[in-house]
């Protein structure tokens, strides 16, 4: 039977590791210190070892565990996270150093700076300078000094030294092998010693969570689950940063997705699948998809670069004024069409433009128009019913394909020089508009003239058609004050026509008398009250001659209406989370501006602090030049050289009182600055229940 191989346990380490990790990952930002202060050391060493300065080790440092911090779904595994920020400050490191080049050539670059608060005479000096040789020389036994010293610093021959010493050159030369051992130990001891005490010369975990909780009020990765895994894989297999670009492209992905197949399974639903309202179908599907696509990524970029060139309370209110602009042009198509869709989009247009206003005013909080979008989406919904699908809505297509009577002199119209109404012209103006069959109106000397939608291709001018009054290359009608009708066919359909075959097997003289006659005949049925004769002489059959299920019970509507209700609902739950967030950030920013403010007093005790070190660094190396001295003036001097001496030292006492004093400040405020960030954290994100 094979052995059974237990996997050994992960380190202690390595689990409280992966705990914090998980904590922060939760949202509970202040368990980052943990982290924080128990790599500190470790991060300050990697980054020192490729700098050799203490200030530029300590700026990479704090900025490696603020990457971190901010980087923290990318760690797919939390016990790995000692390895994962030597490697970030690593890399910081070296991009530091090639930036400060220059300016780490003129230091002494690798001088190991010792912690003033521990070692006051070791401030700013190098590891081994000529004092601590000295003193390692002296710790040797004579012997060994003696050979050292007269070989090396006397510089006198083999043959010389072995004669002032009474040896053979064997004999110094094996005395001067122990006596390299031996100082090498001694000097690798006291080296050891310093690398040891290698640290920051404060702590750095205030500096790191004021900046980790005032930039970063919300959770970091939204648990630690599988969308954290995710994340961390696509990190380490895809160029992340060049991916993020292209993250509002992707937001876009599942609409279009949607749009798409609902377009192939209305195209599904025509009954006569290779004719000519399914092929107009499917070139207009897919010029939308494309004009879709770019529209979103032009508007995307243009209203990032006007968000972060204006507040986004003024952005707002320019979106409201550019609604403004929209409303009129809708009153105004709905004054003479009364179709449900319009009426939806009109509904759907003056509650985000008035939202928008009163948001751009002040008048109501910025989440409330995110609210008014929804509310607007979903006043829209049931009204898309009603959205045009024909794709026949020209009378000239209507014509050229024998929807309409192909007699022009069938009628011929009612003989009468009675003057019409503006209200009668309208009347029939709403019964052609909506059915789709105008797009816009204009009155003229002659009467009411009404622009027709284009022959094929859902064009770019037909929107100038629809905010404009002037329609030189486009089609139009017009119902005179006397009750007869005129047709004329624009430049544009008529290219259209030429570029199709279609000019050449109809005159466009007969086809403008031939629409001229069907809408005559329509207007004569309607004043007739005969709806359904009206219609057919317009070209409008049923639907179920059109489509084999309706367009209102067919199963793309229906998905289409869930896949709405869906984002909606989404949208609601993460404006409601953000809404819980922004509250609780403001209930939380007591906190946060008190510890920022004790914070500034914390790092304004620290210069102080370095100038109490150097002080005394400063006295104590006038004390020991001075005890030197002692030892070589005369006794009456060293009297006066003593009583330098005992000044000196009290000087060093009193300067060490007061920075004991406000080492005690700082570690009280220290204390204040985590109490405040744990309270902030906690009220940001509040415990669960148990």
């Amino acid at each position: 039977m094979p052995p059974i191989l237990i996997e050994p346990e992960p380190p202690p380490v390595r689990r409280q590791d992966a705990e914090a990790v998980g904590a922060v990952r939760r949202g509970d930002a202040g368990r980052y210190r943990e982290l924080v202060e128990r790599y500190e050391r470790q991060v300050y060493a990697v980054a020192w070892s490729h700098l050799g300065d203490a200030t530029l080790a300590e700026e990479a440092t704090q900025e490696a565990f603020i990457r971190a911090y901010r980087s923290l779904p990318l760690l797919g595994d939390g016990e790995k996270f000692a390895a994962w920020i030597s490697t970030i400050a690593r890399n910081l490191a070296i991009s530091l150093g090639l930036r400060h080049r220059r300016e780490l050539n003129n230091r002494q670059r690798w001088a190991l700076e010792q912690p003033v608060a521990e070692s006051p005479l070791a401030l700013d000096e190098p590891a081994c300078t000529p004092e601590m040789l000295r003193q390692t020389l002296a710790d040797l036994p004579p012997a060994h000094r003696e050979c050292l010293v007269l070989y090396y610093l006397e510089e006198k021959s083999g043959a010389e030294a072995a004669a002032a010493l009474g040896l053979t050159e064997t004999a110094l030369r094996m005395r001067l092998s122990r006596a390299r051992v031996a100082l090498r130990e001694k000097l690798e001891e006291r080296l050891g010693k310093s690398l040891e005490q290698l640290r920051p010369t404060r702590s750095l975990a205030p500096s790191v969570m004021g900046v980790v909780l005032a930039t970063s009020p919300v959770k970091t990765a939204g648990g630690a689950g599988l969308g954290a895994t995710l994340t961390a894989a696509a990190g380490k297999v895809l160029p992340f940063k060049f991916v993020a670009v292209f993250l509002p492209a992707v937001a876009m992905a599942p609409g279009l997705g949607m749009a798409w197949w609902m377009g192939r399974s209305e195209q599904r639903n025509f009954r006569d699948p290779q004719g000519f309202r399914a092929r107009l179908h499917r070139a207009f599907f897919r010029r939308m998809i494309w004009f879709s696509v770019a529209s979103l990524l032009v508007a995307f970029t243009f209203g990032t670069l006007i968000a972060h060139s204006l507040d986004l309370q003024t952005f707002i209110l320019a979106v409201g004024f550019f609604g403004l602009l929209l409303l009129t042009v809708q009153i105004r198509q709905l004054w003479v069409n009364r179709n449900r869709f319009l009426l939806g989009m009109f509904a759907n247009g003056l509650i985000t433009t008035c939202s928008s206003l009163a948001v751009g005013f002040g008048l109501l909080p910025l989440w409330s128009f995110n609210f008014a979008v929804v509310l607007g989406a979903l006043v829209m919904i049931p009204t898309m019913r009603a959205r045009p699908m024909r794709m026949d809505y020209s009378l000239f297509l209507r014509a050229i394909q024998g929807l309409l009577p192909n007699d022009p002199g069938a009628a011929p119209g009612r003989e009468s020089t009675r003057f019409r109404s503006r209200t009668e012209l309208l009347a029939f103006a709403r019964f052609l508009s909506e059915r789709f069959l105008t797009l816009n109106y204009r009155w003229a000397e002659g009467g009411l003239q009404l622009c027709l939608p284009a022959y094929q291709r859902a064009r770019f001018s037909q929107l100038s058609d629809v905010f404009s009054l002037r329609w030189r290359k486009s089609s139009w009608i017009q119902i005179g004050w006397d009750g007869t009708i005129e047709a004329h066919c624009g430049s544009r359909d008529q290219a259209e026509m030429r570029a199709d075959g279609a000019a050449a097997l109809h005159p466009i003289a007969e086809l403008e008398a031939q629409v001229a006659a069907a809408v005559q005949s329509a207007w004569d049925s309607l004043r007739d009250g005969d709806l359904a004769t009206a219609e057919r002489q317009v070209g409008q059959v049923p639907d179920a001659e059109v489509f084999r299920v309706p367009p209102t019970r067919a199963l793309a509507y229906r998905v289409w209406a869930v896949f709405m209700f869906i984002c909606l609902a989404a949208m609601i739950y993460c404006q409601v989370k953000v809404w819980r967030i922004q509250y609780r950030s403001a209930k939380a920013e007591p906190f946060r501006e008190q510890s920022q403010a004790e914070m500034k007093t914390f790092q304004a005790m620290i210069p102080q602090q370095k100038e109490m070190f150097a002080r005394i660094n400063d006295w104590s190396q006038q004390q020991l030049a001075l005890r030197r001295q002692v030892r070589d003036v005369a006794p009456g001097e060293a009297e006066q050289l003593q009583s330098q001496i005992q000044e000196l030292q009290r000087q060093i006492d009193d300067e060490q009182g007061n920075a004991n004093d406000l080492q005690r400040q700082m570690d009280t405020l220290n204390t204040d600055i985590r109490r405040l960030q744990k309270q902030f954290s906690e009220t940001i994100n509040p415990p669960a229940a148990k």
